[in-house]
This record gives C-alpha cells, sequence and structure tokens, in this order.
C-alpha cells in the first residue's frame, strides 16, 4: 500500500484501484485472471470490467464496484475494501453499504491460492511479478516487471473477449498516454526558481572578489545543495540544462575557493564534479570556465604539465571571447613556468589578438569575469618566471593601473585578491631588477591586508618576497630586513589559519 500511496502523491487524480494494481504491477486482464481463480462461477470477470471499475466515477462509460466486487478486489490487492475508495467515491455508498465497506479487511488474506494463480497466469504466457515487487511494504521492482515510465502499467492487450468494445479499449490506450503525460508533465521548478538560482550565483561571484571567502564558502554549499536537490526531482529538459549550468559554475566556484585556501585536493575533487555538470549541460562556455579553473588548480598544486593540458583541452571549446583570452592567457604562465619561451609569447599574442575582438564580455560579472588587467596581471607573472623582470614590471603596472580604473566603472569594488597579488608579483620583479625602493613602495600598500583576505596565493609569494630579502645582497640593508620582518608575520595570520580555527571551535561547541 506503501507504493500505491506514493504513486497517488505524485500523480494527484489516479484512481486507488488503479494505482493499487500498478503497486503489485498486475494488468487488467491478470487482476480479472486472479479474480476468476477466487470465484470460478458461471459468471467470468472480464478485463473490461475492471476497467469500467477503475473509471468510475470520473469517465461516462465507468461503473460504480458492488460492495462484494470491492471485497474482491481487496483480496487480490490484500487491503481493505475502504482503501480502494477515495472519500468521494466512499460517500456515494449508501449508510449500510459504507457499514459493510469499513468491516471488509483483506491485508492477511491467505496467499496460497496467489502462487496457484500465478503458476497459471504464467503457464499462460503473462509476466508475473515476484513477492518483493508485490509486497506493500518494499519497493522494489522485479527486472521483469519493470515498465518504460516508472509507475505506469504495460499497454493492455485485447483478450478477444467479446465484452470488450473497441470503444473501450481505445480509451484504455488513451488513458495510459494521458498517464504518461501526467507524469513527464511534472516539474518541481517553480516559475521563479531558475531565475533566482542564477542570480544567487551572480551574487556570490561579486562578493568572491570583495569578501573573506571563508563564511561565503558556506553559502555557496547551501545554494550547491538546493541545486542538487532539485536535480533529483524532474523537471522539463531546458530546466535540467540550466540546473547543470548553475551546478557546474557553484562547484567551480568553491574549486576556486579551496585552490584560493590551498586546499587542491579539495578543489579538484569540486572542479571534477563541475566538469561532469558542464559535460551534461552541454554549455561550451561553462566546460571552457571549468578548463580554466583546473588549469589554475594544477598550476599552484604543482601539476604544471596538466595546467597546460587543461588550458589546450578548453581552448577546443573557444573558438572566440573571454574565455579564449583567461586560457590563452593560463597557458602562457603554465609554459613560461616550464621555461618555454617562444610557446609563451606566442600564447600571450594570441591572447592579445583575441582581446581585440571581444564581444562577450558583458555577460560576465564577478570571478567569472577576464578583465584586461587579469590578463596583464597574467602576462607580468609569465615574464616574471621567464626571468624577464623588466617586461614582467611594465605589464604588471599596466595591471595596476587598469584595476585601478576598469572595475569601478563596471559598477564594482576592485578585487582585493587581485590587486594585491599584483602588487606581490610587482615587488618581486622589481627586486630581480635591482630596484629595491621600487619593491618598498609597492608592497607597503599590502601589509594592512586583514588575515581573513591572505589567500594561499598572497601567502605564497610574501615567502619567496622573504627569500629574495634574505638573499646576501640585500641582507645587509635594513629597509629590507624591516620588509622581511613584516612579510614573514604577515604570512603567518592567514585566510586557511582562520578556516581551521573556525573547524576547531565548531567542533568544541558540538555536543
Amino acid at each position: 500500500m506503501q507504493i500505491a500511496a506514493v504513486w497517488e502523491s505524485e500523480h494527484p487524480g489516479t484512481s486507488p484501484r488503479v494505482s493499487m494494481r500498478w503497486a503489485h504491477n498486475l494488468t487488467q486482464q491478470q487482476v480479472a485472471d486472479l479474480w476468476n481463480e477466487l470465484d470460478p462461477g458461471t459468471a467470468t470477470m472480464t478485463k473490461s470490467r475492471i476497467y469500467q471499475y477503475e473509471r468510475w466515477p470520473t469517465a461516462t462509460n465507468g461503473r460504480r464496484p458492488s460492495v462484494k466486487s470491492l471485497s474482491m478486489l481487496a483480496r487480490i490487492y490484500q487491503t481493505t475494501a475502504r482503501r480502494l475508495l477515495t472519500d468521494e467515491e466512499y460517500a456515494r455508498y449508501d449508510a449500510s453499504a459504507r457499514a459493510e465497506l469499513d468491516t471488509i479487511d483483506h491485508r492477511d488474506f491467505d496467499t496460497k491460492f496467489r502462487s496457484h494463480a500465478c503458476r497459471h497466469l504464467t503457464a499462460s504466457g503473462a509476466a508475473i511479478p515476484d513477492a518483493g515487487a508485490r509486497n506493500p511494504s518494499s519497493s522494489v521492482v522485479a527486472p521483469s516487471s519493470v515498465t518504460p515510465i516508472e509507475g505506469m502499467p504495460r499497454s493492455e492487450e485485447s483478450s478477444g473477449s467479446d465484452a470488450d468494445s473497441e470503444n473501450e479499449i481505445l480509451a484504455a490506450a488513451a488513458d495510459e498516454s494521458a498517464g504518461f503525460a501526467r507524469v513527464v508533465g511534472q516539474t518541481n521548478i517553480g516559475p521563479t526558481d531558475l531565475d533566482q538560482l542564477e542570480a544567487d550565483v551572480r551574487h556570490l561571484a561579486r562578493r568572491y572578489l570583495t569578501e573573506p571567502l571563508v563564511p561565503l564558502f558556506r553559502k555557496m554549499c547551501r545554494i550547491r545543495d538546493l541545486t542538487f536537490s532539485l536535480l533529483n526531482g524532474r523537471q522539463y529538459p531546458e530546466q535540467t540544462r540550466r540546473l547543470y549550468v548553475i551546478a557546474g559554475r557553484l562547484c567551480g566556484l568553491l574549486a576556486s575557493v579551496c585552490s584560493d585556501l590551498g586546499y587542491y585536493d579539495a578543489a579538484d575533487t569540486h572542479a571534477r564534479t563541475a566538469w561532469l555538470c558542464a559535460e551534461l549541460s552541454g554549455d561550451d562556455k561553462l566546460r571552457a570556465w571549468i578548463l580554466s579553473t583546473r588549469s589554475l588548480i594544477a598550476f599552484w598544486d604543482g601539476r604544471i604539465q596538466d595546467a597546460v593540458q587543461h588550458a589546450e583541452h578548453g581552448i577546443s571549446f573557444s573558438a572566440h571571447g573571454i574565455e579564449l583570452v583567461r586560457l590563452r592567457s593560463l597557458e602562457a604562465r603554465a609554459r613560461a613556468k616550464l621555461g618555454d619561451e617562444e610557446r609563451t609569447r606566442s600564447a600571450l599574442r594570441a591572447a592579445e589578438e583575441t582581446r581585440q575582438h571581444v564581444q562577450d564580455d558583458h555577460q560576465y560579472e564577478g570571478m567569472f569575469v577576464f578583465s584586461p588587467g587579469n590578463q596583464e596581471r597574467c602576462a607580468g607573472s609569465s615574464y616574471l618566471w621567464l626571468g624577464i623582470p623588466a617586461a614582467s614590471v611594465t605589464s604588471l603596472e599596466r595591471a595596476l593601473v587598469y584595476f585601478q580604473s576598469e572595475v569601478p566603472a563596471m559598477g564594482n569594488e576592485p578585487s582585493y585578491a587581485h590587486t594585491i597579488v599584483t602588487r606581490l608579483d610587482l615587488a618581486l620583479a622589481h627586486l630581480r631588477n635591482g630596484d629595491l625602493d621600487g619593491a618598498l613602495e609597492v608592497v607597503r600598500p599590502v601589509i594592512g591586508l586583514p588575515p581573513d583576505l591572505r589567500l594561499a596565493g598572497v601567502v605564497r609569494r610574501t615567502h619567496v618576497l622573504g627569500r629574495l630579502l634574505a638573499t646576501p645582497a640585500l641582507r645587509s640593508t635594513p629597509l629590507a630586513q624591516q620588509l622581511a620582518e613584516q612579510m614573514e608575520d604577515f604570512a603567518v595570520h592567514n585566510a586557511a589559519r582562520q578556516l581551521t580555527a573556525d573547524v576547531r571551535k565548531s567542533r568544541e561547541r558540538s555536543p
């Protein structure tokens, strides 16, 4: 009965006599055959009559089952007569009939006749489900009884009985088509759900650039979980596709958070799930963005060849536009880390040429944007890895100018993370160019960055900066030593440490 109740809740308007038959995975003909096994009298029950009982009272060709008929159906379905009627149907019987119906209970009916009947029906070529499929407490359906649409009955075939009219057979087939439409036409998506989720993702992408990531991470998880729960339900194909895009972006953002906090294994796990969502959505721009995220993760995890391969894979989904600029820039930085100057310069030229023809930049917000400032930052970083500090200084200085001018013009605050890592890379380039004063000037604003905004990329660069300041050429310089001490203290207090502290406090509060 539990299975029948589930189907009735999922498919409102289904007759309880139909849902009980579906729950036992029986056709109307099989019900009629079981009836005749129980009552082998002169009046033979037919599939047509079972159909009429199920159609009552909503159809003109329906027929109200008598108390005796309901008792027989209750025996077949091992339930109560009352369970086979809706409240409205029950009210159509007079008081004495209702009193009799209330006493009919065949839930403990001896099923020996079922075994005999099953053998008889099997011998006649009918498919009978196993006990697990008939058991009301079991949701398992025998493989032999699986139907094309979950919860839908198999099409009835004409038994050749004289009682079967063409009209009833055609009407039964129409009912099954209508039942199919009720199942596949359902959606768990409200009229504004997708728009709200997409707005939530845009909001998170904007906040990513300006707020501490640890509290933002928790909100990302909540919205991702909501999206996953919706995907577990039923919706129209286009709604499903949009949900996969939303889920892919959320998992990509979670991957970025983990990477920015230095948890690269977790980042890669989120990114793989994001890639699956991108594949299921069929969205090439999402595929390209996820692969750029995977390239970033691999780069900072020390898997430089993987970073190149992810970027190249992403390029195969990007003939033009922002994603191609992003991927070419990341490819250039990874190739620079490998020491391949020729291919690095080729990738940088390709990024610059693509930028000149970009027309989709208005489609991106917050974390999804790849601005000219970010492009210059990647170029400056590439030159830094190649050991060309003068070219690095030129690109990184241009990047800082972009970050201070372009983002406010778009109505957003400058990204603290992009600005800070650009300053630190520029300080490194000045030091490698022999310019201590230039390094001190550009890094001074970094010192005041709050600990919860000190991401892994910031901490990593301060360690490199500290090692350069400790070289023999600078070790004896008071200003260099002072900056080295400040950088060491700066790196100790960071966002990843805050996350660890928050987890520890949460565990302490748990009973």
